[in-house]
Order: C-alpha cells, then sequence, then structure tokens
C-alpha cells in the first residue's frame, strides 16, 4: 500500500524542532526529513531548530563539542589499509587530514588500490617445486577467488605448503602482459613446474573491450573524433592500453591541418555572425579557432548583436 510522505509545510516552530532532533547533522535531517529541513530553510529558522547538530571544521578540527587534533587523525587513519575505507567510515576525518597536509603521514601505510586497467603480478609458489604466476588488478581479492575455486591451487594448498607473493608494483596492462611472460621464463629457467594453464600474458577479467574488439569499432571510422564519438568507451580503454595509434594507422588526419586561410575566409565571409560561421560548418569554425585566425576573418561581422531589436539582427 502506497504511503504518503509525512509534510511540514505550515508546521510549528516546536513540531519542527522535535524533527530536527531526530539528527545529527544538517546533512543527515535533509536526507531524512526533507519537507521540514526545507520548511526551516524558507522561514530562516535552520539555526535556531539545528543548534544541537555537529559542526565540523576540518581546518581547525573543530567538531562538535570535541576537537580532532592531528595525533588522533593519525592513530584512526592506522587502522585502514585503503584511503577508500577510511573516507566512507569517517568522512570527516579524511577530510580533515587532506586539509591539513597530513596525507603522507597519515596514508604511508595505506595499500595502494588498483583498478580495470592497471596490474600487479603476483605468484602462488609450492614446496613440491611448481609454481602458478598470473596479473589482476586486485590481487589479493584474485588470490580468495583461486583458493575457493581454482581446483589445482586448492589441491595445492592441501598437500604442500603454499605461499603467495606479489611480484611487481601497479604496471600498465601491456607492461604487465610483458612482464608476465618474462617471470614464467625464469621460473621455467630455475627448475620451476609452471601450473597455468592459460597462456601467459593474458589480462584476466576486469577488461571489457580487447584490442580485437577495440579494432573493430575503430576500422568502421575515419578519424579519431569519429571512433571517440562513436564509443567512448572503445576508445577510452584503447588510449588507455596504449593500442590507439596502432588501431588508428588507417584513419585520415584531421582536417584542422588540411585547411587555407583562403577557404576559410571564404566561408566566413558568406555568414553574419559568428554563431551562422560556426552552424554553417563546424570544422571550418573549428580550424579557425586552432589556427587562431577567427577573428581575423570575422573582422567584418557585428561583435554583439544581443542589444539589437530582434528585426535588425543578422538572420545568419
Amino acid at each position: 500500500m502506497y504511503m504518503r510522505r509525512k509534510t511540514f509545510i505550515g508546521a510549528d516552530l516546536e513540531i519542527l524542532k522535535l524533527e530536527a532532533i531526530k539528527y545529527d547533522s544538517r546533512t543527515a535531517f535533509f536526507k531524512g526529513s526533507r519537507s521540514a529541513y526545507k520548511e526551516c530553510l524558507k522561514r530562516y529558522i535552520m539555526d535556531e531548530v539545528c543548534h544541537h547538530m555537529v559542526k565540523h571544521n576540518a581546518l581547525t578540527g573543530s567538531h562538535g563539542n570535541c576537537t580532532l587534533s592531528n595525533d588522533y587523525l593519525i592513530e584512526l587513519a592506522k587502522s585502514f589499509e585503503y584511503r577508500g575505507k577510511l573516507k566512507e567510515a569517517h568522512p570527516s576525518a579524511y577530510r580533515a587530514i587532506r586539509v591539513r597536509g597530513l596525507s603522507e603521514i597519515a596514508f604511508a601505510h595505506m595499500k595502494v588500490s588498483g583498478n580495470k586497467f592497471n596490474r600487479r603480478i603476483y605468484v602462488f609458489e609450492h614446496s613440491d617445486n611448481t609454481a602458478y604466476i598470473g596479473l589482476s588488478y586486485e590481487p589479493e581479492k584474485r588470490r580468495d577467488s583461486h583458493l575457493k575455486y581454482n581446483k589445482t591451487l586448492i589441491e595445492k594448498s592441501q598437500k604442500t605448503i603454499q605461499s603467495f607473493k606479489i611480484l611487481t608494483d601497479w604496471l600498465t596492462p601491456k607492461d604487465a602482459s610483458k612482464q608476465e611472460e618474462e617471470f614464467v621464463a625464469q621460473y621455467l629457467k630455475s627448475g620451476w613446474i609452471i601450473l597455468n594453464k592459460a597462456k601467459a600474458g593474458a589480462l584476466g577479467g576486469g577488461l571489457k573491450w580487447t584490442k580485437e574488439k577495440c579494432f573493430e569499432i575503430a576500422s568502421q571510422c575515419l578519424t579519431k573524433v569519429d571512433f571517440s564519438s562513436k564509443n567512448p568507451s572503445a576508445y577510452n580503454s584503447a588510449r588507455k592500453m596504449g593500442w590507439l595509434e596502432e588501431l588508428c594507422k588507417h584513419m585520415v588526419p584531421s582536417r584542422v591541418e588540411a585547411w587555407k586561410f583562403q577557404e576559410l575566409f571564404d566561408i566566413a565571409i558568406q555568414c553574419s555572425t559568428k554563431y551562422g560561421f560556426k552552424k554553417k560548418n563546424p570544422g571550418a569554425y573549428k580550424a579557425a579557432r586552432k589556427m587562431k585566425i577567427l577573428d581575423e576573418i570575422c573582422a567584418h561581422m557585428p561583435k554583439d548583436c544581443r542589444n539589437l531589436p530582434r528585426k535588425d539582427r543578422p538572420s545568419k
């Protein structure tokens, strides 16, 4: 059954105070009771009904009736492995650390969280001289996943002494793929038996756009602008993975370099305003701006038509 939200329009001051007392900050008040919050704003009584709420100042450390000292913030940060977790649990403390310039000290022990592009190389080593080498954007989670679903590694953990090591810092996918192959070669040379079934260098999960998929999109485009417009996700993936120039070899260079002054002038002279010029030929307009000749070829145009009566404004 649909329940109508409670409204506080025209409510007495005491009713608004009773509603506000449920919350310890104005943000919580806004999220929990927007009707009451807006009514207080409308009647200019926010300070009166919110006097009990916590007020925080990241720079001075003022936080209600207590003060967040630098030592307290640094100690608090020590209990978190990642910045994101600290920010989620204590947003005010996180902001105070950033504002007061304590990041270098407070975050020094924290691990760098990965992303869907960068990778780290890891290895499972076993006492029977077998090893499994891989790469992942979240190596710790990948380790847990292996020990839950990878039958080979589960059996090895039960029958041998197993150790997990992270071999590199964060690498671009291209470098990570290359270095994984190098690590596999090094381990083989040292007499290890490699347990990997997949070919070394595979980038694993987390990457939607493979090189082949990106090329499939790029091959349908004549310029990088077309590629970016047609599929921004594929374009950005290709750029971040370092494939962009290779995938765009067939594309024609930007028209900006091909425009000549006289060509641009001939187009501009047909227009009465810069807006009309831009609308008539966006490519020519963009080229003129990049070549820094826009004002020169548009010298015949009025600088500002906004103050003219509508009937006297140029039509183009």
